[in-house]
């Protein structure tokens, strides 16, 4: 009799201990998917504002927001669009993006843009558009000499959905920025 009392006592603990584990288990998966649900996506714009502060020097420039109204002033204009990126016209690489930032200086010697891409393999037609745009900018300051005694480095990173092309003084500062607002 008293191994028989014995037995349905270890039992009755195997089930409690088997409910507060499966208890504590739920109670972790929905503290970490609270914390997951809170946790948004920034915006192409935070990020390059997160961008622009990493630098050292920031010459006078301007934002634009693609994802801006098109009567406000944070739109880019077709125009620049099509001849920073697309050689006269808009290229469709554009359409493989929900939203984008850019900062470019009006001197032209830094220019940051920050895309977000509707998926992740929008991002090599994108990677490709910004090393092009990479590639003109360099191009076109190679022979002007203020430029090429300037400690400016170029790139482009992408990171999950995310391109990011970068022309500027302190390209380390801009990656550390990224990683850190993602």
């Amino acid at each position: 009799m008293l191994q028989k009392d014995n037995r349905k006592k270890t039992s009755t603990m195997k089930k409690a201990c088997l409910s507060l584990g499966m208890a504590l288990c739920l109670l972790l998966c929905m503290l970490l998917s609270a914390w997951g649900c809170g946790r948004k996506t920034p915006a192409p714009e935070e990020i390059l504002r997160a961008v622009c502060e990493s630098q050292p020097t920031l010459p006078a420039g301007r934002i634009y927001v693609l994802s801006a109204p098109s009567d406000d002033a944070k739109h880019p204009p077709e125009p620049w669009l099509s001849a920073s990126f697309g050689r006269g016209q808009i290229p469709p690489a554009l359409s493989l993006v929900e939203d984008a930032a850019f900062f470019t200086s009006y001197s032209g010697e830094c220019e940051l843009a920050v895309f977000l891409c509707k998926t992740a393999d929008g991002t090599d037609a994108v990677s490709q558009l910004c090393l092009q745009r990479l590639n003109i900018l360099e191009n076109y300051w190679e022979g002007v000499e203020k430029f090429n005694t300037s400690p400016r480095k170029g790139g482009v990173t992408v990171r999950g959905k995310w391109v990011i092309l970068y022309l500027c003084e302190n390209p380390e500062g801009v990656l550390r920025a990224f990683r850190r607002t993602l």
